[in-house]
């Protein structure tokens, strides 16, 4: 019998649900078939922007690490502190250091990373914002949270 409750469930219904959901997503909000950046080549646009993304990829891995720290301090396991600072973290440190490499070089070059995000992903501006929003607003909710608890 499957223990439909389990980690290790949730997890492989989330690796089969992901491509899917990444196909929809796709189909919904394609990329712009035109953009101030249609003159760089797809090549430099990556040599330029995947280092920022493994960095902020990693950044983030780190982020939802922080989880423990809280329980690692004695917290209860079941208290919600730490789910709220891994997920605000996960959040808000990859965005945090992806906006300190691009904006001291001007919003153009935040808008050409967005661009080859766009293209990485091949899912439209619209679309990432319509998902990515949301999560940060919930996200800092969640830092709000966290470090309130965290504090006192």
């Amino acid at each position: 019998m499957i223990d439909w409750t389990s980690p290790q469930v949730h997890g492989a219904i989330g690796a089969a649900l992901t491509p899917i959901v990444i196909a929809i997503w796709k189909r919904l909000f394609p990329v712009s078939s035109f953009s101030e950046f249609d003159h760089v080549r797809r090549d430099d646009l990556k040599r330029r922007n995947n280092w920022i993304d493994w960095i902020a990829t990693l950044v983030m891995f780190l982020g939802l690490a922080s989880w423990f720290v809280p329980y690692s301090k004695g917290l209860p396991t079941n208290d919600p502190i730490g789910a709220a600072l891994g997920f605000g973290l996960m959040m808000w440190l990859p965005a945090s250091f992806i906006l300190i490499v691009t904006l001291p070089r001007g919003l153009s070059r935040f808008r050409e990373f967005l661009w080859w995000y766009e293209l990485k992903w091949g899912i439209g501006i619209r679309g990432i914002a319509y998902v990515y929003v949301p999560l940060f607003v919930f996200a800092a909710a969640a830092l709000i949270y966290a470090f309130r608890r965290l504090v006192v």
